[in-house]
Formats: structure tokens, C-alpha cells, sequence
């Protein structure tokens, strides 16, 4: 099990343009006690082909130490979660483990509650959005799913009142 927003990150990460399904990937999970602290994963996957068709898919998961993630992160750091961090910023390794909360961290009531959360979640829709739809330019935003009189994806200073543009 992973959070919230890292599950929502994982599926969308597989189906941004441009974004070709990654071999190897570095994912955290909250472990399977709540308040029990969070592991690292490596996960390795190969498609199996023949003639061009998949025969098969094989992934393997294994744990790390946070110093193994840590150098894996220097030196390919978009095998990481990388459109979560885009939310709540990177962790390092020892964060991670060390971490008590991370779920209930991570999920989209908590973020909302807070200026740096909403913020955070604003940059992940602007760039899932220009993912998707291309950079909004003045005279596309007429036709965006965003309205600045207010409507889908209306920004306010209240959490309550906070909707996710396009989501």
C-alpha cells in the first residue's frame, strides 16, 4: 500500500504523453501497520515479446535501505515518484522510513487543509493539464476547464471550498 496522492500519481504517471512506461522505478510504501513508517521499493519490469506481441510481463519488488534510494535518486531521479514531488516536494530516503504519517499526510483532504498543500496540489494539476491539453496560452484559456469567474477549478483560501481543476 502506498498513499493517496503517490497512487493517483503512479496511474497517471503511465499515461502522460511522452512518458513511456519505466523499467525500473523507485516507489514508496506506507508499509501494512498504519504509524508503522514507510519502506522503499525498487520495482523492475520487462515485457516479454514475441513476433511484437507481449507473451508476458514479469516485476520484481524489492526493499532498499534509504541510502540506496537516496543514490538512486542523484542519479536518476525521474525513476522516482516524481509527479508526487511535484505536490509535496522530495523526500529522502531516511524521510521516508522514518515517517509515521506519511499516509495520512498524503491524502487530498489533508493537503487541501493548508496554503503549501493546495499549492502543491496546484502544481500537479497545471502540469498534468499541460501534459494532456498542451500550454495554455491567453487565447485557450477560454476553452480551458479552469474559469477565473469561479468555476471548475475555482481557488480559494478556504480548504473547504477547493475543487481540482478538471478532476
Amino acid at each position: 500500500p502506498t498513499t493517496q496522492l503517490r497512487t493517483f500519481c503512479l496511474l497517471f504517471d503511465g499515461m502522460l504523453p511522452g512518458h513511456p512506461m519505466k523499467p525500473l522505478r523507485y516507489l514508496i510504501s506506507t508499509g501494512k501497520t498504519r504509524g508503522a513508517g514507510g519502506v522503499i521499493i525498487r520495482s523492475a519490469s520487462k515485457a516479454e515479446l514475441e513476433e511484437g506481441k507481449m507473451k508476458g510481463f514479469t516485476s520484481t519488488f524489492t526493499m532498499i535501505t534509504p541510502e540506496e534510494y537516496d543514490r538512486a535518486m542523484e542519479v536518476q531521479p525521474d525513476f522516482g515518484e516524481e509527479l508526487a514531488s511535484l505536490a509535496v516536494g522530495k523526500l529522502t530516503g531516511q524521510e521516508i522510513v522514518a515517517s509515521r504519517t506519511l499516509e495520512q499526510d498524503e491524502t487530498f483532504a489533508t493537503l487541501r487543509q493548508t496554503e503549501a498543500g493546495r499549492q502543491g496540489l496546484d502544481r500537479l494539476s497545471d502540469y498534468l493539464r499541460e501534459m494532456f491539453l498542451g500550454p495554455q496560452t491567453p487565447s485557450s484559456a477560454a476553452y480551458s476547464p479552469v474559469s477565473s469567474s469561479g468555476g471548475a477549478g475555482a481557488r480559494s483560501e478556504s480548504a473547504d471550498s477547493y475543487s481540482s481543476p478538471g478532476f
